[in-house]
């Protein structure tokens, strides 16, 4: 591999861009031994890997025991995450879907629940309506005041003109007489 490959490898190792292929050329090519002077800085980096990859650990005593208390830790947690929502499920009380509560009495009968919950909906769609009016009687009050702010300018801009013309026509009285 020629110097000028090297280097735009090692730039792009550095950047983090390289495939593992182009990182094991790289291994290879300092591990040959005819590195040239310009590389030689980059030389100790990957022998260290090198190095590394020689080295394997031992295990530590009692790794097995490690493992199988980790895997009925496992085991546990997933037999409560089942057995929680089981149990709780058993021990609900199983009543009517359509509970409701009128005047602080339960009511069973859906019949009742169901009317409860239209009165309810009619109540809530008038306020709905009520603020809908609001809205746009707030919307009508806004392009009211709107105009009333270009009324106001145009007001401004009408004695703007009258000033002017006093003025103009103080000034030719006064031009007149003299």
């Amino acid at each position: 591999m020629d110097e000028q490959k090297v280097k735009a490898l090692l730039d792009r190792y550095f950047d983090g861009a390289t495939s593992l292929a182009e990182e094991q050329a790289l291994r290879r090519f300092f591990a040959g031994g005819h590195v040239p002077a310009a590389l030689k800085p980059y030389s100790p980096l990957f022998a260290f890997y090198a190095g590394e990859k020689a080295v394997t650990c031992p295990a530590p005593a009692g790794a097995g025991r490690a493992l199988r208390l980790r895997w009925w830790m496992a085991a546990a947690a997933i037999a409560a995450a089942i057995a929680i929502p089981l149990t709780i499920g058993l021990l609900a009380p199983t009543q009517d879907a359509y509970t409701h509560y009128l005047n602080g009495k339960r009511v069973y009968d859906r019949e009742v629940a169901m009317q409860l919950a239209d009165h309810q909906l009619q109540i809530l769609a008038a306020s709905m309506q009520r603020a809908k009016a609001g809205v746009e009687t707030f919307e009508k009050l806004h392009d009211a005041s709107q105009h009333l702010e270009q009324l106001d300018k145009i007001r401004l801009m009408l004695r703007q003109v009258d000033d002017m013309i006093s003025v103009a026509t103080t000034t030719t009285t006064d031009k007149i007489t003299h």
